[in-house]
Formats: structure tokens, C-alpha cells, sequence
């Protein structure tokens, strides 16, 4: 990480990583002394864990690869665990519009079983307040079947753009806890086996 541009590393820390790392190759080259420095790296994490602070949702069994050409950097094959909730992500960074030590990052997540926990609430209410407020007025509890974000990071605004879509089909259990259920403030009934989508768009 100290090898990293100072913004770079500010970025890095925003994700509070823990866990191992194993360098697979780094590659350093000049054709001549006056060239522009030529890099190649690829990293694999294993079992590690991150919370990022713009959308502080926490992540565990983080394991993927991170591969860099020169100053462009993809996310591949990465998966992690928050207790029921699997996901996978794949995404890229580079230079924010060319500028040398900044990031410009853009990102897909896929989540499935993903479980309406207080840390997705709190997540959700660190970019919108009043989505908070929706949450606490529906009151919903359960396990989402899908959920797809896509999310756009640049260091000079922080988090541009985030993304939700989630999908709750017909129920395949009826058991307690693995369907969607809400109970509103407004309307004291409890509606259980909730069906449909919700979306959520920040930027």
C-alpha cells in the first residue's frame, strides 16, 4: 500500500482492509531511461474483510484477484460474505481523467440471499438520511432473493454514484426469516411474503 499514490492510499484506507495478500508477480520496466516506467502486477486476496466508510456495509471472506497495467487496475473474480448475504464483484480504477495520484473507480456488485439486516439500513442511511426513514416507517425484515449495485467513486467528489436494484420473487420457503416481510408505522399490519423490486439511486 505505501508503494501506492498518496491518494491512492487514501482511497485504500477508506476500505479498512484486513487480512492476507500474495504478490503472484510484479513487473517493472524502462526501455530506456528517459520512458515512461512500464508496471505489471497481479495480487490475489485471501480471507480478508473490508468496510468501506462512504457505504460502511461490513465484508468478510473477501477473496478475488487485483491485477494492474500500468496505472489502469481491475477487480476480478472477488466474492465476500456479510452472514447470509453471498455476493461477487468485479470493477476497475484508473487515473481520474488522466490526473497523476487521483482514482476514478467504477464497480458492479451481484448479492443474492441478502439478508434485511441493521448494517444494510445503516449502509443505506450514510448516502441518504430519509432513505433511513423510509426503512424505520416500513419496518422490513427477511432475506432479499437478489440484489445488483453499481457505484462510480472518484477522489475529488467521494462516492459520485450508487445504484440499487433488488428483486424479491415468489417465495421459495415459507420458513421464518427467508422471506420478505414489512409492517409499516403508518398502517399497523404485518404483510408477510412481500413480492417485487425496489430501487434505490444515489447520484
Amino acid at each position: 500500500i505505501g508503494a501506492l499514490s498518496p491518494s491512492a492510499q487514501e482511497f485504500v484506507a477508506k476500505l479498512q482492509p484486513t487480512g492476507r495478500i500474495l504478490l503472484k508477480h510484479a513487473i517493472f520496466e524502462k526501455k530506456r531511461f528517459d520512458s515512461t516506467l512500464q508496471q505489471s502486477i497481479q495480487i490475489d486476496v485471501v480471507d480478508g474483510s473490508l468496510v468501506f466508510t462512504d457505504f460502511p456495509y461490513p465484508l468478510t471472506r473477501v477473496a478475488g484477484t487485483l491485477s494492474s497495467q500500468n496505472s489502469r487496475w481491475e477487480m476480478k473474480n472477488f466474492q465476500a460474505s456479510h452472514g447470509t448475504t453471498q455476493m461477487k464483484a468485479e470493477g476497475h480504477w484508473d487515473r481520474e481523467d488522466g490526473q497523476k495520484g487521483t482514482v476514478n473507480l467504477a464497480m458492479k456488485i451481484w448479492a443474492s440471499e441478502v439478508d434485511l439486516d441493521p448494517d444494510l439500513r445503516a449502509a443505506l442511511m450514510a448516502k441518504s438520511p430519509s432513505t433511513g426513514k423510509f426503512w424505520d416507517a416500513m419496518r422490513p425484515t427477511g432475506v432479499i432473493d437478489e440484489l445488483v449495485a453499481t457505484l462510480t467513486y472518484r477522489t475529488t467528489s467521494g462516492m459520485e454514484q450508487l445504484n440499487i436494484l433488488a428483486k424479491e420473487d415468489i417465495p421459495r420457503s415459507t420458513s421464518a426469516g427467508r422471506t420478505v416481510s414489512i409492517n409499516p408505522t403508518w398502517f399497523p399490519y404485518s404483510l408477510d411474503r412481500v413480492t417485487g423490486s425496489f430501487r434505490f439511486v444515489h447520484g
